[in-house]
């Protein structure tokens, strides 16, 4: 074997061994913080709720339309617990997660300002951008 050919197997091997996305990472450190596995999720909604005030009812539609669904975690982020209280109310907590220190954004850069979907498959985790409005859509499902 060349030079070059040894040089082409040894970066394709760098190339596949990486294993899972770059999001699987952050989504289980994040999730391992509070306690939760992201093998326990199909999907996983990040939404920063202080990104829209006038919004609060569609994320509130969202959360109560979708708090019987295991298969969907939803991670609220905001600076203020109190927000948070007042989307979650009386709702099962078992699959919201309350990130009030914002790690979502600051540590982990798993969401800005638009909700975020993540589709997890084993270890491969796929990332859509959506619009607020897709929320009650359910669009996310389907793609």
């Amino acid at each position: 074997m060349n030079l070059k050919n040894f040089w082409s197997f040894f970066l394709l091997i760098g190339l596949f061994s990486c294993g899972g996305s770059p999001y699987y990472k952050e989504l289980s450190q994040l999730l391992k913080q509070h306690e939760k596995s992201i093998q326990d999720y199909e999907y996983i909604a990040v939404i920063n709720v202080d990104a829209c005030i006038s919004c609060m009812d569609i994320v509130k539609k969202f959360l109560h339309e979708n708090n019987s669904n295991p298969q969907l975690l939803t991670v609220l982020v905001s600076a203020s617990s109190k927000k948070i209280n007042l989307l979650v109310g009386s709702l099962s907590e078992e699959v919201i997660l309350r990130d009030v220190k914002m790690e979502s954004i600051y540590d982990f850069e798993l969401v800005d300002m638009k909700p975020v979907i993540y589709s997890v498959y084993g270890t491969e985790v796929e990332q859509r951008v959506i619009l607020l409005t897709d929320l009650l859509d359910g669009v996310f499902f389907y793609y």
